[in-house]
């Protein structure tokens, strides 16, 4: 592919997902497996529940055969997490509570609210002795997943609280999920300091990387390294050769073709593979992709919202594909809104504007310069504006929500 042609997002989105990238599994304790993503089927090792149980307060009755008796003499108790062993004979009964194991003799429960307790037996009013079956108020055992039923957890699925309680009632104490990928984020450039160091002249901050590092985190994946880099060709190549070590490397700045812009050259020499040199996106066009070696390697531009929306349309949906998520997952949901204000679009790149969404409206921030970091704060969605495709207040867009919320 000739470095120079640009493409549109779509086509960068299908070129990094057709990336023919299997997703690797870990075992890890069940305890750590919130918000992880399940590995392969399950199945529970246990029946829920592994015995009969009481769904209430009151007493369990040896039955036997209908008409069914209205006195009945307590001999025995079985209260939750201590069960009784003895057995009793028809005409009696044990004292029970919710939750609690159902003794092997008992053949229904009924509830303390409709007896009467005189010393050692109870009562039973003759309609309500009249209403009782076999089986009431008695959770059966297995009613809830019997073992070795699949549990319907799909691979793929992340796992919540929910989902780890049944595993580990199932007797599960570790866990098979996908493996986060690993990413290195090198920002460079001889302007950026150190957050916190005093500004020499020409000098900024180095912020692209912690922004960039929040984003990797909130994809799901696992920052190796996060290091500033000058414009030195040397240093970059030592950076970038060292980087390899991970997954996934995001480099910051210097991709475009100035005279300082060293990036592309550096990776070029060292045998990048690359599938795209440009997208026709605002802001991000210089946005860079292929691999070096096993290495997956994004080349993003320098300025703040250039690398920001780039990440979160090209890196977070491969992201969620290594992580080893259902296809339906690697985007973020969309919304249709209505617009609330004119938009003019870009002539050849589709724009991503930062907006606030509430309710069904979307409200652009007043600031969408590539270089503002005011376009970064406080927003929700992006708006994507397709090329040449002017938009009036009211009109219909589609929302990518990044938080359902601020």
């Amino acid at each position: 592919m000739s470095t120079q042609h640009s493409i549109s997002v779509t086509e960068a989105q299908s070129i990094i997902l057709d990336v023919p990238k299997t997703p690797l599994r870990d075992l890890i304790p069940i305890h750590e497996a919130r918000n992880r993503i399940l590995g392969q089927e399950m199945a529970a090792l246990l029946s829920l529940p592994p015995t009969d149980k009481s769904l209430l307060d009151g007493y369990a009755l040896n039955l036997g055969e209908p008409p069914y008796k209205s006195r009945y003499r307590v001999v025995t108790e079985s209260s939750a997490g201590h069960p009784t062993n003895r057995a009793f004979e028809v005409g009696e009964c044990a004292r029970i509570s919710t939750g609690a194991v159902l003794p092997d003799s008992a053949q229904a429960v009924i509830a303390q609210e409709k007896v009467h307790r005189v010393q050692d037996c109870i009562e039973i009013e003759q309609e309500f002795a009249n209403q009782l079956q076999p089986g009431q108020f008695i959770l059966k055992a297995g009613s809830d997943i019997v073992t070795n039923e699949s549990l319907a957890i799909e691979p793929g699925h992340r796992l919540g609280p929910g989902e780890i309680a049944l595993l580990a009632a199932c007797g599960h104490t570790q866990v098979p999920v996908f493996r986060k990928p690993t990413v290195a984020i090198l920002s460079t450039g001889d302007e950026l300091a150190p957050i916190g160091s005093e500004l020499g002249p020409g000098q900024i901050f180095s912020t692209n990387g912690l922004m960039l590092a929040g984003q990797i985190l909130d994809a799901g994946a696992e920052v190796l390294s996060c290091v500033d880099i000058g414009d030195n060709e040397q240093d970059l190549e030592n950076a970038l050769s060292a980087a390899c070590e991970a997954d996934i490397i995001l480099t910051s700045g210097g991709i475009s073709v100035g005279d300082h812009d060293k990036v592309f050259p550096t990776l070029v020499r060292l045998g990048f593979d690359c599938k795209f040199r440009q997208v026709r996106l605002r802001p991000g066009k210089p946005t860079t992709f292929g691999n070096l070696g096993e290495t997956l390697v994004f080349a993003l531009p320098g300025n703040p919202a250039s690398s920001y929306v780039a990440c979160e349309l090209f890196v977070r949906p491969l992201i969620q594909k290594l992580l080893g998520r259902n296809k339906s997952a690697w985007f973020r949901p969309q919304r249709q809104v209505k617009l609330s204000s004119n938009i003019r679009a870009d002539q050849q790149r589709s724009h991503f504007l930062r907006a606030i969404v509430s309710n069904q409206s979307a409200q652009p921030l007043a600031h969408q310069l590539s270089g503002a970091l005011t376009s970064l704060a406080g927003h929700n969605a992006l708006i994507g504006i397709p090329p040449n495709a002017d938009i009036m207040a009211g009109d219909l867009v589609w929302a990518l929500m990044l938080v359902d919320h601020l």
